[in-house]
């Protein structure tokens, strides 16, 4: 994975065996934060002092995904799907079949994600000032696949509007001195805002559904062991017990967890998805403005 600026490490993978789909605490330095058993994190080193700092990812542990490569249900090279939106809290609505000869970045991020406040939407930031002038539109997707108590439009809207940030996304910013005035981002973001549609799920996951959610990330599943694949069935209808929303663009596009990059061409073709990376968007840009 590339390394952001300052020295910032990779994605490292957080596994906690004994405890899949519930919270755990993680302290370093004194530092204290919530993370989930299926995330990854930026361990990041300043002053002498490292701090974990949690993107989200659902699956991961689920599936025991580590160093496997998962197929998403979309396509780079081919046309990109509109994403789903609930309601816009900042900025003009549009979607990708309305963007014809803009370059889209879709920066999808949650709420309640302190990764995606520290290094994805500052990243997101600057490529919006650097390239708006070249035909790059930028938007950022709210989304929820945890804690939605806290990942809602209300506190997409409060941020869009007061800059107020909440739960570990608050704490963390907090912790590593990147609040203002208490707790406001310090960045303004300045591209159109929006939350993802979300579903409430009701009733007991049938079989289709919960297959439907393993295949995509264990390719070779009908070939495990008989053992092995009740096991993840049963994980995941355990996991679908709790889950409260079904997210239309976290699940159309497969995505791993939080922050996660969406870039689209100017005739609208996918070209790019990636999970919880750092650094790498200038190029990608750059790269698609030199084939014009």
């Amino acid at each position: 994975m590339p390394q952001g600026k300052a020295g910032f490490c990779a994605m490292e993978p957080i596994i906690h065996p004994r405890f899949p789909l519930e919270s755990s605490r993680l302290a370093m330095a004194g530092c204290v934060t919530s993370c989930v058993a299926t995330s990854f994190s930026w361990q990041i080193t300043a002053n002498a002092r490292s701090i974990e700092v949690p993107c989200r990812l659902p699956w991961a542990k689920l599936f025991n995904t580590k160093g496997r490569s998962c197929r998403v249900s979309v396509v780079i090279g081919q046309r990109a799907p509109n994403f789903g939106v609930s309601e816009w809290v900042q900025g003009i609505p549009t979607n990708f079949d309305q963007e014809h000869d803009h370059i889209v970045l879709l920066e999808v991020f949650q709420v309640n994600c302190p990764g995606c406040f520290m290094h994805a939407i500052p990243e997101a930031i600057q490529v919006y000032h650097k390239y708006a002038d070249e035909g790059v539109r930028v938007i950022g997707l709210a989304t929820a696949f945890e804690d939605f108590e806290l990942n809602t439009v209300e506190n997409l809207r409060m941020l869009a509007e007061t800059g107020e940030v909440v739960g570990e996304t608050k704490r963390m910013l907090a912790a590593y001195g990147q609040l203002a005035e208490g707790s406001l981002y310090r960045h303004k973001i300045p591209f159109p805002l929006a939350m993802d549609r979300l579903t409430r799920m009701e009733g007991e996951a049938g079989q289709d559904q919960i297959m439907q959610i393993i295949r995509p990330q264990v390719p070779d599943f009908e070939s495990q062991l008989p053992e092995y694949r009740q096991q993840i069935i049963q994980r995941v209808r355990d996991y679908l017990k709790t889950k409260e929303y079904s997210a239309e663009t976290f699940e159309k596009f497969g995505l791993r967890g939080t922050p996660s990059t969406i870039l689209v061409d100017r005739e609208g073709v996918l070209r790019h998805v990636s999970f919880g990376q750092s650094g790498h968007l200038d190029g990608l840009i750059r790269g698609l403005l030199d084939k014009d």
